[in-house]
């Protein structure tokens, strides 16, 4: 892999990380002890919403690197 290859497919697996943390304070909000049907269902769509982001990511990541289906 040549090296702006491997510059985007860091930079797109940094997004990807940065992501996943606020899935992770998502899902941390969705633990709370009073959590209402309200916040949970918002936190349960940002959670689909920013896993599929992952998921775009991640793939594109993928592509960059050459990936081969």
């Amino acid at each position: 892999m040549d090296d702006d290859r491997r510059e985007t497919a860091r930079r797109l697996f940094v997004a990807c990380a940065a992501t996943i943390e606020m899935a992770h304070d998502q899902a941390a909000r969705g633990q709370h002890p009073r959590l209402d049907a309200k916040q949970a269902s918002l936190s349960s769509r940002n959670i689909v919403e920013l896993a599929d982001r992952i998921r775009t990511l991640a793939e594109a990541a993928g592509v960059v690197a050459g990936e081969k289906d």
